[in-house]
């Protein structure tokens, strides 16, 4: 059962930053198109309906919590090398966040697991998102398209994703949420040693996800292409069009580079990436924590 989706987003009002050890030097964030920086998501029709009616609460809340993480996250990515900002909670007088609102129709395919509750039980019964015959937590109602076609079965599933555009949400690896297991602040990011240890013994989970690395032989570097949110990519602060220059400031200028470095990485407790953003450099630090 497949559908286009529809983007929602929310803004960061109020965010500024200002050089390092300078904070009298402020000056706004600004967005592309001279818009506050926006977090934005591309949600399937029943995530759509959750949102429209903020039923039922849980789920609710939990994808309003969700682009405001985003946009936190792509504030902090506006953010130039050596600048302090407030785009995070840590920050001392944080910025606000609106309030999620639609954007129109998002261009990917929406991806949904439809359930029915099991016989005599109710939404409480089933995992997020909740869809209903009938009455559950914070509401009532419906979500069309989640009624058994046939009559007979107790549970529907559909799950379909797909969109090759922009920078919209990808379905994570090994079909794993990548926020659940890494947190940034800023380009410093804590990533859970176990989650990373099971992408580097299986790679092919990333294959789930849209992001992939294409080779340019002109500059002679790997460019990050199809970055969306929910993948692992995105979770670490990287974007579409991103360069990888170096890991633990060993060039990646070839495929054999990139695979020697990989190698070397089995055992790591943290790792440096530097990479070009149009032309500015950019150093993330990961480190995996227990």
């Amino acid at each position: 059962m497949q559908s286009p989706g529809t983007d929602w987003c929310r803004n960061v009002a109020g965010a500024v930053m200002w050089p390092a050890g300078d904070p009298n030097a402020v000056e706004p964030i600004i967005g592309p198109g001279g818009m506050p920086p926006q977090g934005c998501r591309c949600f399937s029709d029943a995530e759509h309906q959750i949102l429209n009616d903020e039923v039922p609460e849980p789920a609710y809340q939990q994808r309003v919590d969700e682009l405001e993480v985003l946009a936190r996250q792509e504030c902090a990515a506006l953010v130039p090398p050596g600048f302090d900002h407030n785009c995070f909670e840590t920050a001392t007088e944080p910025a606000s966040v609106d309030i999620a609102f639609g954007n129109g129709a998002g261009s990917c395919i929406g991806s949904c697991t439809y359930i029915k509750p099991p016989p005599g039980g109710t939404c409480d019964d089933l995992d997020l998102p909740a869809q209903c015959d009938g009455g559950g937590p914070g509401g009532s109602g419906s979500v069309e398209g989640t009624g058994d076609p046939a009559g007979s079965s107790d549970t529907i599933v559909a799950d379909s994703s797909g969109g090759d555009q922009g920078d919209e949400e990808s379905s994570g690896a090994g079909g794993l949420h990548a926020s659940d297991f890494i947190e940034c602040d800023g380009s410093q990011c804590q990533i859970d040693a176990g989650f990373a240890r099971m992408l580097y013994q299986d790679p092919a989970l990333l294959l789930d996800e849209s992001t992939r690395l294409r080779f340019d032989a002109k500059t002679r570097r790997f460019e990050l292409v199809s970055v969306r949110s929910g993948s692992v990519a995105w979770a670490l602060g990287l974007r579409s069009g991103d360069r990888l220059e170096s890991i633990d400031g060993h060039e990646i200028d070839s495929l054999d580079r990139a695979l020697s470095i990989y190698a070397q990485g089995a055992a790591a407790t943290s790792i440096s990436v530097r990479i070009i953003r149009g032309t500015q450099w950019l150093d993330f630090e990961l480190s995996f924590v227990p």
